[in-house]
C-alpha cells in the first residue's frame, strides 16, 4: 500500500485554491473594467447599446416574429434619433403576414418622443414624414451633388490639369427610388503631358450610404 504525505497533498491544495480564487479575482476585475469602458463610450457617443426586451409587444399568434422585433429594434436605436427604446410592437403587416412593420417609440436627445418605423423583412427604417423614397432622393439633389462634387475633388487633387466639364451642378444620369446616380466625365494630364480621360461615379441610397469613385474612362465608339 503507497502513502502520501497529506501535509503536502493540504499545501497543494491551499496552494491552487488561492491561486483560482486569484484567477476569479483577476477575471472579474477585467470583465468589470471591460464593462466599463464599452458603458463609457456609450455614454461619451451618445449611443444607445442595449434595449429592455420586457417593453416590446407582439400578439401570441405571431411570436414567431421575436427575432424580427429584436433586430428592427437595434435598427431603431441605431438611428440618431433614439437615444431608448420606450415600447416597441407590431405597426402593420401584410395579409400573407411575411412583411411585419415594427413601430418604435423612441426618447431623443431632446427629451421628446419619436416613433421610429422598421420593415421587418429588409430591416430598412421607414421613413415617416408621408415623402416616397423617390420625392425624398428629389429633395436631397443638391446635397447629393455637394457630397459627389466633395469627395471627387478630394480624390483627384494628385492629377495634374484637371479639367471638369462646365456648368458647375450636374443633374443624375439614374434616380428611382432605390439610388440616385452621377456620372462625370473630366480629363487630366500625366506626367509626360499625355492626355488622361476619367469618369467619376457617384451612387447614393442616403446621404450616409453613398459610394464615390473615380475610373478610366471608357472609350466612344468615335475614337
Amino acid at each position: 500500500m503507497k502513502w502520501c504525505n497529506l501535509e503536502a497533498v493540504n499545501h497543494r491544495m491551499s496552494a491552487l485554491v488561492i491561486s483560482g480564487v486569484l484567477l476569479l479575482f483577476v477575471d472579474s476585475s477585467v470583465s468589470k473594467t471591460e464593462q466599463e469602458i464599452d458603458k463609457m463610450d456609450a455614454t461619451e457617443t451618445g449611443a444607445a447599446t442595449s434595449f429592455d426586451k420586457n417593453r416590446l409587444w407582439l400578439p401570441l399568434s405571431l411570436t414567431h416574429l421575436t427575432p424580427d422585433l429584436h433586430k428592427s429594434a437595434e435598427i431603431a436605436l441605431s438611428t440618431p434619433q433614439c437615444v431608448e427604446i420606450l415600447r416597441g410592437e407590431l405597426h402593420e403587416i401584410n395579409p400573407e403576414k411575411t412583411v411585419p412593420i415594427f413601430k418604435f417609440i423612441c426618447k431623443s436627445n431632446e427629451r421628446y418622443t419619436i416613433a421610429t418605423l422598421v420593415n421587418g423583412v429588409n430591416f430598412e427604417v421607414i421613413n415617416t414624414s408621408g415623402e416616397t423614397k423617390l420625392q425624398q432622393h428629389t429633395r436631397h439633389l443638391n446635397q447629393y451633388w455637394k457630397i459627389c462634387q466633395r469627395n471627387l475633388h478630394a480624390q483627384t487633387e494628385k492629377l495634374t490639369s484637371v479639367r471638369w466639364p462646365e456648368g458647375g451642378k450636374f443633374k443624375p444620369s439614374y434616380i428611382d427610388s432605390e439610388r440616385v446616380e452621377y456620372e462625370i466625365d473630366f480629363d487630366a494630364q500625366g506626367f509626360g503631358g499625355e492626355p488622361l480621360k476619367y469618369r467619376g461615379y457617384c451612387q447614393f441610397k442616403t446621404l450616409k450610404n453613398y459610394s464615390v469613385e473615380v475610373k478610366p474612362r471608357p472609350r466612344s465608339s468615335t475614337e
